[in-house]
């Protein structure tokens, strides 16, 4: 097989994919980013550009709610590791050893200490 051929036969095999992440994921953020530069009630659309980005960068309730995501999420994250740190029960319960449980709890704590650094620990 000349290199030509493999060259589209690789391109054969990538065009589906590349049509359906096209269709699912670059459309609708593309349409989205459209409908943001405009200004729609029911069926009427009128073109308003930046208007919508100015107003809301300038909203304290907007950075408000943000600051309110974020916390929610670095506290689900922390929660999420919180609850996987009874290694020790676990080990216990799938018959492993107590140490090898106490060395994954070891590692989790550490990883999260990197994630999440607060004053008085190095990452």
């Amino acid at each position: 097989m000349t290199p030509r051929r493999r060259r589209r036969a690789g391109y054969a095999f990538v065009a589906p994919v590349a049509l359906f992440l096209g269709a699912v994921i670059v459309f609708p953020l593309v349409h989205a980013f459209w409908t943001s530069l405009h200004r729609v009630r029911g069926l009427n659309s009128t073109f308003i550009g930046a208007d919508n980005y100015v107003r809301i960068f300038g909203d304290s309730t907007f950075w408000h709610s943000l600051g309110v995501s974020f916390a929610f999420t670095g506290s689900a994250v922390v929660l999420h590791h919180v609850a996987g740190l009874p290694y020790t029960e676990v080990g216990a319960a799938l018959g492993s050893s107590e140490a090898a449980a106490r060395r994954s709890a070891a590692d989790g704590i550490a990883k999260l200490r990197t994630a999440y650094p607060t004053k008085g620990t190095n990452p």
